[in-house]
């Protein structure tokens, strides 16, 4: 089993390299389930900014970085 954060670090220290090969990592791996529109569901505020606005802005034109963007959701936005 592999573990996976959001990486937010790599970002908040200006690590823009670094942060967009692990998310690219991130985008590879759950590939399946984005592509299947698996929520991805997370418990950090700051994590779901990771995938709904830096990743946006570190992959403006990816189909999958975008799919992901739609289909994060807060665990109190997943209850609803």
């Amino acid at each position: 089993m592999q573990h996976f954060c959001c990486g937010r670090p790599l970002y908040d220290f200006g690590m823009l390299d670094k942060a967009q090969k692990y998310l690219r990592r991130i985008l590879q791996f759950f590939g399946r389930q984005i592509d299947s529109n698996v929520p991805m569901v997370v418990l950090e505020p700051s994590c779901a900014s990771v995938f709904r606005d830096e990743l946006r802005n570190l992959f403006p034109t990816d189909e999958r970085a975008d799919r992901l963007r739609r289909q994060t959701f807060l665990l109190s936005e997943f209850l609803e």
